[in-house]
């Protein structure tokens, strides 16, 4: 069969000529359309490193100087230190909280701001890593539930004492370089700038980008403003339903957690937390965008060429006559017709991939991430090669079903004709 869909293809070579192009141009603007949401789709549905189930963050505020209940013995950064210790203990006495912790200068997971530093262990490459920080021996590893790494749990993470330079940083910050006692020197000076003491696994500390290297570094409440840069972080128990607990929490808290100047501003799941920066990231707007402007492009693109082929199908009546005079059968005339039809979606999608390729080199392929030393080669979206085929063979096969589809339909309505009335018709 393959012989004489070569020659069919060959004897209308300049009507499938133009189908060609059409089909060129068609694979070229679907690998425009789809390399951004396949990669966003991708980063998106990657571990978060964190165990958002069950985990909360709750804000605090203070009293304005103005209100008649401020006490000014209250407004040192002692006395709001020790407040804050307060409201810690009176949390990890509730019942249904297991583990509470404090988050500093308002990053993290999916928070709202972010720090970041480079790291260059030579002078050739330099590496992006984001910032957190974390109090020692609390329960901050277990509150956020990180991934265990390098055979250390999140226990025994939060029973450590970090001494001076001692920091916690992700599993393989860098390619060949071993994370855990892993130690960074500044290379101008060749002084020892710190040292990892403890592991965790890749985190993701925006929504709809990949996980990425973080440095934790020690820190203390003293260290900085409360309530502005100070929130707490908790843990319920297992099984504890979050719209009871919730319902519960807040009237409590209300009334408990006023101390000194300091109270609760609000408190809410981490995954309302994930949703909020979900709708404040550039990524996931231009992610939405792109699924919605894709759909419409795509859907206009199917109809469009499945119509062609649908009119060049419903155009062989009377070749398809003839083969059925010469007893030629139904499922064989299809399998002909869509075998036509894959050999020009499949050169289309070669051709095309090729033109875009050439593209591809110099400016490279899409990604979520702001910064190439961001870009970790641990996933197939961030490797040249398989991002590229990746995404022709999604292509390919997107080319394939509109093909068939325009073919399909109409070629199993012509097969069922009888010789005379195909070639009486025409």
């Amino acid at each position: 069969m393959l012989h004489l869909i070569i020659k069919n293809l060959w004897s209308r070579r300049y009507r499938n000529g133009w189908l060609l192009a059409e089909l060129i141009i068609v694979s070229i603007v679907i690998w425009v359309l789809t390399d951004p949401i396949i990669v966003t789709t991708h980063d998106r549905n990657l571990p978060t490193g964190i165990t958002e189930d069950g985990m909360y963050r709750l804000t605090l505020a203070t009293l304005s100087p103005k209100s008649s209940r401020f006490d000014a013995n209250e407004d040192s950064v002692e006395a709001r230190v020790a407040n804050v210790r307060r409201m810690v203990s009176r949390l990890q006495s509730y019942n249904d909280i297991q583990y509470v912790t404090l988050q500093f200068e308002n990053v993290g997971p999916f928070c709202s701001s972010s720090w970041s530093n480079s790291i260059a262990p030579d002078t050739l490459y330099s590496y992006s890593f984001m910032i957190m920080f974390f109090e020692p021996q609390t329960d901050f590893f277990r509150t956020f539930g990180f991934e265990e790494v390098e055979g250390q749990t999140n226990e025994e993470l939060d029973q450590l004492a970090f001494g001076n330079k001692e920091v916690a940083m992700t599993t393989h910050p860098m390619p060949g370089v071993p994370s855990l006692g892993y130690q960074h020197y500044d290379t101008k000076q060749d002084t020892l700038q710190w040292i990892a003491k403890a592991t965790i696994g890749k985190l993701r500390m925006r929504n709809g980008m990949q996980p990425q290297n973080v440095l934790l570094f020690p820190n203390k409440p003293g260290k900085a403003d409360i309530p502005e840069n100070v929130s707490i972080v908790f843990r319920t128990k297992p099984m504890v339903d979050e719209i009871q607990f919730l319902q519960r929490f807040r009237p409590w808290a209300e009334k408990e957690l006023r101390i000194g100047n300091l109270y609760m501003r609000g408190v809410k799941s981490y995954r309302e937390v994930i949703e909020e920066n979900d709708e404040e990231n550039t990524v996931n707007y231009t992610y939405r965008v792109n699924l919605l402007m894709g759909a419409f492009f795509l859907i206009s693109l199917c109809l469009g060429v499945s119509g062609t082929f649908w009119m060049q199908t419903r155009s062989r009546r009377e070749e398809v006559g003839v083969m059925k005079s010469f007893g030629a059968r139904s499922g064989y005339i299809i399998r002909m017709l869509l075998g036509e039809g894959v050999v020009l979606a499949t050169l289309a999608t070669v051709v095309g991939c090729l033109l875009y390729l050439q593209y591809a080199l110099k400016e490279g392929l899409y990604t979520n991430m702001w910064d190439k030393s961001e870009i970790l080669p641990v996933y197939w979206v961030n490797v040249f090669p398989l991002h590229f085929l990746g995404v022709s063979l999604i292509v390919w096969i997107i080319l394939l079903i509109v093909v068939s589809i325009g073919i399909y339909i109409p070629a199993q309505s012509i097969s069922r004709i009888t010789p005379v009335n195909a070639l009486r018709d025409e």
